[in-house]
């Protein structure tokens, strides 16, 4: 192949072979002549492309990434003159976007070493019992569908989330429903009128509560970081303010877990 065939096959490859279009576009460098724009072209678009595949090594991509720079304003000056083929603003526009790529690299090398923020609690996991009171009992203009955290607005919920808020701010929570049962406190929900005990026969099941112990979930902590994670793993869990029919019946269903009644603390 002549060196525009290898350009050509170079340009195909890049997007689905990053290592052959890079060999074609340094077989084409090679086989253009010295000091014409489609050298520099070429030149620089293998750089550029390696630069953007690089692993850290942060001084190697911003080595290729200022020659290319360099090598595509050369092929903006040569495809300028008069006569010649080839338009200038594409490896005008291809080292712009070079340049911005080199901008956030070294903006981002020259950023001080911040330590990781400290996990969320891991060990313990806490548990709202639902209350009957609930937001659209007493907001008629409250959304359909609320954060269950917002939705629950009885005294001891409220009691039991305040005092979190206040003393364990980046632990994990679940609220017991007896509609949903286990659910995070940001899960949407709309109203409903369902007691764990009173109304058994239309209240989750104990079988379905077991089999939430065991499913993952995902929450994200105050540190921004993600993590998955199923209520059965934790070594402790307290129950905050619950009635003794509510404790009993999460008791059977979680053995380790201890009862804890708060009233709101503040620091």
């Amino acid at each position: 192949m002549d060196a525009m065939e290898y350009f050509r096959s170079g340009n195909k490859k890049r997007k689905f072979n990053i290592a052959g279009a890079i060999e074609d576009y340094q077989q084409a460098e090679i086989l253009f002549a010295e000091g014409t724009g489609w050298k520099a072209v070429v030149g620089a678009e293998w750089r550029d492309l390696k630069a953007d595949h690089i692993e850290r090594n942060i001084k190697e991509q911003i080595r290729l990434y200022k020659e290319a720079i360099l090598l595509y304003e050369k092929a903006v000056e040569f495809f300028s003159r008069p006569g010649q083929r080839g338009n200038p603003e594409i490896p005008r526009a291809n080292a712009k976007k070079a340049r911005e790529k080199l901008s956030g690299i070294e903006e981002t090398s020259e950023r001080p070493n911040i330590p990781a923020p400290p996990p969320i609690e891991l060990s313990t996991l806490y548990i709202l019992s639902c209350s009957k009171q609930k937001i659209w009992d007493i907001d008629d203009n409250a959304d359909d569908y609320v954060p269950a955290q917002n939705a629950y607005t009885g005294l001891n919920f409220i009691r039991a989330r305040e005092w979190l808020k206040n003393n364990k701010p980046d632990c994990y929570w679940f609220i017991l429903s007896g509609k949903h049962g286990f659910m995070e406190p940001f899960k949407p929900i709309d109203w409903y009128d369902i007691h764990l005990i009173e109304n058994a026969n239309e209240a989750i099941s104990t079988e379905e509560l077991k089999r939430q112990l065991k499913q993952k979930r995902r929450w994200k902590g105050s540190n921004g970081l993600t993590k998955e994670i199923k209520i059965e793993d934790f070594k402790d869990v307290v129950a905050l303010n619950f009635t003794n029919g509510y404790f009993d019946k999460i008791e059977k269903i979680i053995p380790n877990i201890n009862r804890q009644d708060v009233l709101v603390n503040h620091k």
